[in-house]
């Protein structure tokens, strides 16, 4: 297993599997705006633990305060959003997707997002990926600034995940 610069940050193993289900729907449960936030099933946390990509963890001690889940999609995957910004054939083999991230409320303002975010693109970075993309709520500001803040920019806006409001931000690596 791979170590990251930060001691906060680990892959996520399959035996946490129901600890990040968890926190997501904690999460989404204490939502001022629900739309904000759509989650996955368990299936799709299990599913990015190692087959489909990967998942990092912010760990306060023996806490894990946060999670951020990469999708690394094939190129004819059918939700790959470099589809949505009429990506090459070529294009469409670097995309990698900052997928769904959530911080328990009482860690939050630590900058935990920022810095999952970075430690995947460093580690997409070096298994070959190009591009980083991912969908925010126009009006989510703390995220859209965090997405701003790492050098994504808005490349377009449209209905996703069964017609909810979504940027679809992106960064080439």
């Amino acid at each position: 297993m791979k170590k990251f610069q930060d001691p906060h940050i680990s892959l996520a193993k399959e035996s946490q599997i129901d600890e990040i289900y968890s926190i997501m729907t904690t999460v989404a449960t204490q939502m001022d705006h629900p739309e904000y936030y759509v989650i996955d099933d368990r299936n799709y946390v299990a599913r990015h633990i190692s087959q489909e990509g990967f998942t990092l963890l912010w760990q306060e001690v023996d806490t894990i305060a946060g999670f951020l889940i990469v999708h690394l999609p094939t190129p004819d995957d059918p939700h790959n959003l470099g589809r949505d910004l009429s990506f090459s054939s070529l294009q469409l083999q670097g995309v990698s997707h900052m997928e769904s991230a959530a911080v328990l409320p009482q860690f939050r303002g630590k900058g935990i997002q920022k810095k999952l975010i970075s430690a995947a693109e460093t580690r997409v970075r070096s298994l070959g990926f190009r591009y980083s993309l991912c969908t925010v709520h126009p009006n989510n500001l703390p995220s859209l600034q965090t997405l701003l803040s790492l050098n994504y920019e808005v490349s377009t806006t449209k209905l996703k995940y069964g017609g909810k409001l979504r940027h679809i931000m992106k960064k080439e690596l």
